[in-house]
């Protein structure tokens, strides 16, 4: 005898599981299921069935009156225990005090330039640009695939070059100092220019630095109508379909994440950029990043930066427990002589990480054994 499976029959998670697959509610599934029977069975009327139809049919409709019974018990049982629920919470939500603390791992600074500024930049590095020294032999970047690409020097020693410094080292300050509560400033200590053509590209790499703690950055001055005309679509599957939308964006990444884990609350690690005329991305130089190639017509430019970072007296105090700085303090700092040149950095081993200090920056902040 055909065993027959009803929906009555399925356990109730692979009911919810078929019913969400056909898109319906369970009402709406039942009254086109009960129509469709009367329709085509060709056993209208109890009296028309056998013996072994009628048994059959019988048993089904015991099974079906025993779910839903079970069915109304489990929805009474949900129903007291949310009265009970909302009891206890009506109860004690007053007496309770909750908060939710991120916690980062990184910070990103973002500035946006004006084209005022952005065009003098371009202008001075148009005006520099052939006598400028390559840079090509220390960097990672393989721009070659037309005639102009190159990447060369941005002197800071000249006039312009010391005006840009300027400005980009409070960029690095404050990104220290407002992102890691830092009692440090940051100095740009190099610039140099990308002029990237069709099919040139910066594979994954981070940046180098003159001191334990650094900073890279990166600004855009040039793009290519290609990239400036891209219509970019909402959601996160812009790249199917070869679609190419990212041609020429740059990709950063801070883990290993596989894009799944966000479902179980990890955070994100990496993130595909949309380059911008005139926008800044300050980061820790450790971070790895990567240019992808794009093809069309036009210039990619733009400027990358280093910065080392020197902490202050102020800010070694907090690597030292109040004891421990007594102690530094007295033998390394009190006894200063009075013409020393406080600008120039001196190095402190701490856990077996050198760390460089500078003297004259956070002054007034002391400590009570300084006095």
């Amino acid at each position: 005898m055909v065993k027959f499976h009803t929906y009555e029959d399925l356990p109730p998670e692979e009911q919810s599981a078929f019913l969400e697959k056909q898109g319906m509610t369970e009402n709406e599934y039942l009254k086109k299921r009960n129509a469709n029977l009367k329709k085509a069975s060709p056993f209208l009327n109890l009296e028309d069935m056998t013996p072994e139809q009628r048994k059959e049919y019988d048993d089904r409709q015991a099974r079906h009156l025993e779910i839903l019974e079970k069915r109304e018990k489990r929805m009474e049982e949900q129903s007291t225990q949310k009265e009970e629920i909302e009891k206890a919470r009506d109860k004690y939500l007053d007496k309770l005090n909750m908060e939710i603390e991120p916690v980062p791992n990184h910070y990103i600074g973002k500035v946006q330039f004006s084209q005022e500024i952005v065009d003098e930049i371009n202008e001075h590095i148009d005006s520099t640009r052939d006598s400028a020294p390559d840079m090509a032999a220390k960097l990672v970047g393989q721009l070659k695939n037309d005639a102009k690409s190159s990447q060369v020097d941005f002197d800071i020693t000249t006039e312009v070059g010391q005006q840009v410094k300027t400005v980009f080292d409070s960029i690095g300050s404050a990104y220290l100092q407002q992102g890691y509560n830092r009692k440090s400033i940051a100095e740009c200590f190099e610039i140099w220019t990308n002029h990237a053509y069709a099919g040139d590209y910066n594979p994954l790499h981070d940046h180098g630095a003159r001191t334990t703690a650094g900073l890279s950055g990166f600004m855009w001055t040039k793009l290519p109508d290609c990239m400036t005309k891209q219509d970019v679509p909402e959601g996160k599957n812009f790249f199917n379909g070869a679609s190419g939308i990212a041609d020429g964006w740059t990709h950063m990444i801070w883990g290993l994440q596989q894009r799944r884990d966000v479902h179980r609350l990890y955070p994100r690690t990496e993130e595909y950029i949309q380059p911008k005329i005139g926008l800044m991305y300050v980061f820790p130089q450790w971070m790895k990043h990567q240019v992808l190639p794009f093809f069309g017509p036009g210039e990619r430019r733009s400027v990358a930066m280093n910065w080392a970072v020197y902490d202050s007296e102020a800010e070694l105090r907090n690597f030292f427990t109040p004891g421990e700085w007594e102690t530094f303090y007295r033998d390394n700092i009190k006894d200063t002589p009075a013409d020393i040149d406080e600008s120039q950095p001196y190095r402190v081993m701490i856990d077996g990480v050198e760390t460089y200090i500078r003297r004259d920056i956070f002054k007034d902040e002391k400590h009570p054994s300084e006095e």
